[in-house]
């Protein structure tokens, strides 16, 4: 983990203590991961859309969010997830290999 992976990461630790982010933080983390996961062969959820009217335009000088893990995508299952199909997208956009992931398969 770099060092500013970990200064990101000890911030978002303090705003869930707080049970706040700082509304260009919220901006960045959506936004940047939508980019990140479009990137990957995934689409936003229906509806994501209209609803990210509701985020605001985001500043030029907001914060850079990394994604994934030791610089390769990394998918964890949620609860509603297909595992099977998730990794299948990975295969193919990344290579065996080139991903990490934790599911329930």
């Amino acid at each position: 983990m770099t060092t500013h992976d970990e200064e990101l990461l000890a911030r978002v630790r303090e705003m869930r203590e707080r049970g706040s982010a700082p509304k260009q933080l919220a901006q960045a983390i959506v936004r940047d991961a939508v980019t990140y996961a479009g990137g990957l062969g995934f689409e936003p959820a229906a509806g994501f859309t209209d609803a990210a009217v509701h985020l605001g335009t985001a500043p030029g000088d907001r914060p850079t969010i990394g994604f994934g893990r030791d610089g390769k995508p990394f998918y964890f299952s949620g609860p509603y997830d297909d595992p099977r199909k998730v990794v299948q997208a990975l295969e193919r956009t990344c290579g065996t290999g080139n991903y990490h992931y934790a599911a329930h398969l």
